[in-house]
C-alpha cells in the first residue's frame, strides 16, 4: 500500500526500495542506512560533520558512509519501522522526482567510486546518455521483478515505470555532465 491514492503515488511506490527491500533485510551491521528512521549518539556528528549541501540526494547515504569509514559501527534493525507516505500527485511530479533521484544518486556515486552500485553507472557523461535506454530497460526490469509477487500490477504498469526510468537515467546523465564539467 502506498499511503496516497493516485496514479503518481503508486509509481514512485513501486520505484522506491523502502517499503520491500527493508523488511526482508536481516538485523545486523550495515554499509550505510537511510535518515528516513535514523537514530544516533551526538558524537557521531561531532566525528562525522554534517550532510553534504552539495549532493541533491543521498546526502544519508554519504553521511552514514562517513560515519562507518570514520570506525563507527552501523545497524540495521527491521524492526523498527516507520511509513512514509508519497506526496506526488500528479505524473509529472512523479517524473520530476525521478529526475532529482537519479541525479543526487548520480552524484553521490561519482564521489564515492568504491561503492559497489556505482560501477553499474559510467561517469562519462557521453556513455551516460548512449546507455539511457538500455539503462531505463535495466531499470524497469529490476522495479518489476522486484515488486512481483506482491505488487503484480507493476507489470500492467511497466511502460509508465520505463518512462520514469527514463526521467532517473537524464538526472543521472545532467550530474554526470556537470560532474566532468567541474572536474
Amino acid at each position: 500500500m502506498s499511503g496516497r491514492a493516485g496514479l503518481a503515488a503508486r509509481l514512485e511506490y513501486l520505484s522506491t526500495d523502502g517499503p520491500v527491500l527493508s523488511p526482508l533485510l536481516a538485523a545486523g551491521p550495515a554499509r550505510h542506512l537511510s535518515t528516513s528512521n535514523l537514530i544516533f549518539k551526538r558524537e557521531v556528528v561531532e566525528r562525522t560533520g554534517c550532510f553534504d549541501e552539495k549532493l541533491a540526494m543521498c546526502e544519508d547515504r554519504d553521511f552514514t558512509a562517513r560515519a562507518r569509514d570514520a570506525g563507527f559501527r552501523l545497524r540495521f534493525e527491521p524492526a523498527a519501522r516507520v511509513t512514509h507516505y508519497s506526496s506526488v500527485e500528479r505524473a509529472g511530479e512523479y517524473f520530476s522526482r525521478m529526475r532529482h533521484y537519479g541525479y543526487g544518486t548520480s552524484q553521490y556515486f561519482a564521489l564515492r567510486p568504491d561503492e559497489p552500485l556505482a560501477r553499474l553507472f559510467p561517469k562519462s557523461a557521453a556513455a551516460r546518455l548512449l546507455l539511457l535506454p538500455g539503462l531505463a530497460a535495466a531499470g524497469t526490469g529490476y522495479l518489476v521483478l522486484r515488486n512481483l509477487p506482491h505488487c503484480p500490477d507493476a507489470v500492467l504498469l511497466s511502460p509508465l515505470l520505463f518512462a520514469g526510468q527514463l526521467s532517473w537515467h537524464w538526472g543521472g546523465w545532467q550530474a554526470m555532465r556537470r560532474y566532468n564539467q567541474e572536474q
